[in-house]
Parts: C-alpha cells; structure tokens; sequence
C-alpha cells in the first residue's frame, strides 16, 4: 500500500499491509504446528534410539521454527495501524491510542532483523539509548520510513545519536566476542572428544583382552524403556575402571541377579572397555572422524569470522548484509539496511 505525498510542513503517513492480521493468524498456525512437531520429536527420541543429529532434526530444528514464526505473528499482531512521520515527530497509531514521540526524545534509529525470523525492523531509541518502539516491515514503503526517520535524526545538531551508536557497537562487539569464544571452546572440546573416543576404539582394538566386571546397577534409563549396566573393571595391578552401557534388553533380562558381566578391556586403562556380548553401539557423531572433525573446523572458522565482526563493532564499523542485492558490505555501525 502506497504511502501520501511528502510535504516538508505536513506529516507523511505510512498505512499497515491490510495483510497484516491474516500474515499473523498464518505465522501463528505455522508456529504452533512446528511446536507440536517437535514435541512429537522428542517423545519419539524418548522411547527409540535416534542418534544426536537425528536429535537436534526432530527436536531443536522444528522447535526454533516455531519460535521463530510466533515471533513473526506477534509482531504482525503488534503492528500499528500507520505511523506519520513530520516536523513534531514519528506519530504511532495502535488500537491502545495514539503515541507521538518528539524529535528531542528520539535519541536514534536502527535498523535490525528479528533474531528468530529475521524480518527488519525500525527500532527508535531515546537519548539514553533505550528503545523506545519498534515497527516491523509491514508498512507500505518501509525503506522509505526508514529513510525520512534517519534523515530526520541526522538533522540534529547534538551528538547524542553518535554517543549512543557508539556504545552499541561496543556492546555488540562484547557480545559477539563472548559468543564467538565459546563456540570456539565448543569446537575444541568435540574434536578432543573424537580423538578420545578414536583413540579408545583404537586400543580396544589392538590392546584389549577379555576379563570379568563387578555389576554396580542394572537400570533403565530416566526414558524407562532403555536397559543400561553399570559396571566396575579391575585391572591385575588394582587399577579401576568405570563405564555405563546400554545393553540388548534379552541379555539385559539375563543378567537379574548376577553380579559379574564378562568385558573386553585394557589393562593399562581399564576406563576404556566394552561387554563381551549384548552391548549396543552409540550412535555418536565422535564415531565418525570425518563428520566431527570437519564439523569443528567449520564452527571453528565461524568463530574467527565472528571475532573479525566484532574486533570492526568495537572500532564502530560492522559486515553488513544488503537486504536487497545480498552483498556484503563493511558499514559504519547501525547505518545497514
């Protein structure tokens, strides 16, 4: 829906999409069927044996979905129904009333996409930098809304906007740098795990040799339906092992009452063992090398592009991605559209 004619004397008046409650009654039916998706995935993860990829499919992936697009019917929901932009300020017209905002109260403007569904919003900051009203993509001629409101801000003749610009690029530079030091920590930590886990198959292999351990629990899993062993190795020169196996329910059965299971394990390290007969193998992403190694080299470069970001957000600069041409660009911190 096309927006009136720009005056400089007279407000511009930019009208909600008349979409805008059906969008929000579809985003919020999507959302919910994605929810419940996922809970279906998760019971079924409960009760089968799915390994952690299969997991995060039918759990994580379909729940971030769902929030997502409850994310986008709420805002859809809460879009005003116009906003006018003119000498006084930005005029925001909801069923609630109607709420103008001074060009002295708007300390700055950004443009930012929804964290969950990536739509982009006019978020409007006072001068201490606290956001004041959002307005989503759903009016007619949102760049242009975006435009008039910068110029407007640009127009001032305090600093405050380059005050406050300049302590959220700081932020988010602190914030992307934590982030991305974890996830880093997270990479190293699965490519230690596969290598200890390779290692462990390795020795078993080669190094193992049959032997018999105490039983410490025979139980189900907190699903109660899996059967696991708990079990205790010791080695000839008194050195102990632990470990925690799930276990075929027929052998499982036929262990009630014993208190040894026979084992394969390594003397030098009895942690490293493996039932004799019955146990089940875990599906694992350290089980194959090619897959966990290569997924932390990737993370782990995601990580040094992100602390890149934020080494340009804290010096006011950011990586910009054009919601037109796709481009990447380096911009000035909070002037991306």
């Amino acid at each position: 829906m096309m927006s009136e004619p720009l005056h400089e004397d007279l407000d511009r008046v930019f009208l909600r999409h008349d979409s805008a409650g059906t969008n929000a009654a579809i985003w919020l039916a999507g959302g919910v069927l994605a929810l419940g998706g996922a809970a279906v995935g998760f019971a079924v993860s409960l009760f089968g044996k799915v390994d952690m990829l299969t997991l995060q499919a039918v759990t994580t992936l379909p729940a971030l979905l769902g929030l997502g697009a409850l994310t986008a019917a709420w805002s859809f929901a809460r879009t005003p129904r116009q906003v006018a932009v003119g000498p006084r300020g930005v005029t925001i017209e909801q069923r609630s009333g109607t709420r103008v905002y001074g060009w002295d109260e708007i300390g700055w403007a950004n443009v930012v996409a929804g964290a969950l569904n990536q739509r982009r919003q006019l978020v409007l900051f006072d001068n201490r930098g606290k956001a004041m009203a959002t307005l989503s993509e759903a009016f007619g001629d949102f760049d242009a809304l975006v435009e008039i409101v910068m110029q407007r801000i640009s127009r001032k003749t305090d600093d405050t906007s380059e005050q406050i610009r300049s302590r959220k690029s700081r932020r988010s530079a602190v914030v992307f740098g934590a982030f991305s030091v974890l996830m880093l920590c997270a990479a190293g930590g699965m490519a230690w795990m596969t290598h200890r886990e390779q290692r462990a198959l390795r020795l078993l292999a080669e190094d193992a040799v049959p032997g018999e351990a105490q039983i410490v629990r025979r139980f189900l899993a907190p699903n109660g339906v899996t059967p696991r062993l708990e079990y205790r190795v010791t080695a000839p020169g008194g050195r102990t092992g632990m470990r925690n196996a799930e276990v075929e329910r027929p052998i499982w059965d036929g262990l009630e009452g014993a208190t040894t299971v026979p084992v394969f394990y390594v003397p030098r390290e009895p942690d490293i063992s493996r039932l004799a007969i019955g146990e089940v193998e875990e599906k694992d992403l350290t089980r194959n090398p090619v897959i966990a190694y290569g997924l932390s080299v990737v993370v782990a470069l995601m990580c040094f592009v992100f602390l890149g970001v934020a080494a340009l957000q804290w010096h006011g600069w950011d990586l910009d991605l054009d919601s037109k041409t796709g481009r990447l660009s380096v911009k000035r911190f909070g002037t991306g559209r």
